[in-house]
């Protein structure tokens, strides 16, 4: 058994992020103290943490990550599928409302060589301005 610390630190994680998860019912530890309430871990749940925090990576909420538990892998493979359909919407919806702003370009280029305080861009901000204007035309 790994007590808390060194499973966190093995993870990568905190102390703090270990004790929510069992709060929440996302990682319970292998075994609670009773008498002095320390947890420790297993080894194999090293491997549950990282799937934990890939699932966070790409997307998924706790409670969602909750509920992949138990499930078998094709389901989960679905889930995943409608994860990434969910974030095609929002990068549609998130251009849509760039094309939006961008319809006013023409009108407002010149403020793209000034900054907030009126002070002219060097040639470094001048040259990501452009690539992105660039970027942007693209879309």
């Amino acid at each position: 058994m790994i007590k808390i610390r060194d499973f966190a630190t093995l993870c990568g994680c905190s102390v703090h992020t270990l004790r929510y998860y069992d709060e929440v019912g996302l990682l319970k530890p292998a075994i609670v103290c009773q008498n002095s309430g320390y947890r420790y871990y297993s080894e194999e749940q090293v491997q549950c943490y990282l799937e934990i925090k890939e699932f966070q990576e790409i997307g998924f909420s706790i409670q969602e990550i909750k509920d992949l538990a138990g499930l078998a892998h094709l389901e989960i493979a679905v889930r995943i599928l409608d994860k990434i359909d969910e974030m095609q919407e929002q990068m549609d919806l998130t251009s849509k409302v760039l094309r939006k702003y961008l319809r006013e370009k023409p009108k407002e280029a010149g403020q793209w060589k000034r900054d907030d305080r009126g002070h002219g861009s060097n040639d470094r901000e001048q040259m990501d301005h452009t690539e992105s204007l660039r970027k942007i035309d693209e879309i």
